[in-house]
């Protein structure tokens, strides 16, 4: 039953595949025991560690033990839902980064308008002496000139 050690090694490389592909896109590993070593991907220690176990899984298999290759089988049939699980996860969270993003950035745009809002609510109490009010936007316009006109002189005051 080497057959079974050999898919099991097979599955063992595309679980590595499709889970640093998953992290990369925004998935979280579920495994609580490896979730904190895998925050930036799949280390590659953890490769040797699978590859190897597997190989020497492999090597048990040619004792043609009845027990181990039910066992092999079993861990065949979980990593293949392992591995299934990662790439259907994987569109599924590309999909909710689109729309999160999307989502964000429109809140961003709304929050811009938003401080302008404020900004110009601010504004518009604050009357130019100098200037009549002609509108609504001359006015904040004129009050920030002036305020510029302000600042550029003190700092040229502050130079001489």
């Amino acid at each position: 039953m080497l057959v079974l050690g050999i898919i099991f090694i097979v599955l063992q490389v595309f679980d590595w595949i499709s889970t640093n592909a998953a992290i990369k896109s925004g998935c979280v590993e579920a495994n609580p025991i490896l979730k904190e070593s895998l925050e930036s991907g799949f280390p590659l220690y953890l490769v040797v560690v699978k590859l190897g176990l597997a190989i020497f899984l492999i090597m048990m298999l040619t004792l043609g033990n009845v027990i181990l290759n039910w066992v092999v089988l079993f861990l065949d049939i979980f990593m293949a839902i392992v591995v299934i699980n990662n790439m259907v996860r994987i569109p599924i969270q590309k999909k909710y980064n689109r729309i999160f993003f999307l989502e964000s950035a429109n809140l961003v745009k709304f929050m811009q308008v938003w401080d302008v809002r404020e900004w110009r609510h601010a504004v518009q109490h604050v009357r130019s002496q100098k200037e009549p009010v002609r509108s609504e936007w001359v006015k904040n316009v004129s009050q920030v000139r002036e305020w510029m006109s302000n600042i550029q002189n003190s700092k040229e005051k502050e130079k001489k």
